[in-house]
């Protein structure tokens, strides 16, 4: 995946499967989402799910912190002033 996308027949090249085996595994990850492809017969290229974010790049985004709870502790100590 270091030019970007690749065609589908490169599929069995890249993982070492017949022609006809690679297409198995191909199409799963697309189903997945993991490789998106304009259609049947065009280039796959990698995809962003953001059920991968957090497993391919880990602590990409900061943790979700609790609103509320940053607001009642705010409002607690504005009170005791």
């Amino acid at each position: 995946m270091l030019s970007g996308q690749f065609e589908r027949g490169k599929a069995s090249s890249i993982t070492g499967y017949r022609q006809r085996v690679a297409r198995v595994p191909l199409a799963k990850l697309i189903e997945r989402g993991l490789f998106v492809s304009d259609g049947p017969k065009t280039p796959v290229r990698l995809g962003f799910p953001l059920s991968a974010v957090e497993r391919w790049v880990p602590a990409l985004y900061p943790p979700a912190r609790n609103y509320l709870s940053d607001c009642r502790i705010h409002w607690r100590n504005a009170s005791k002033v």
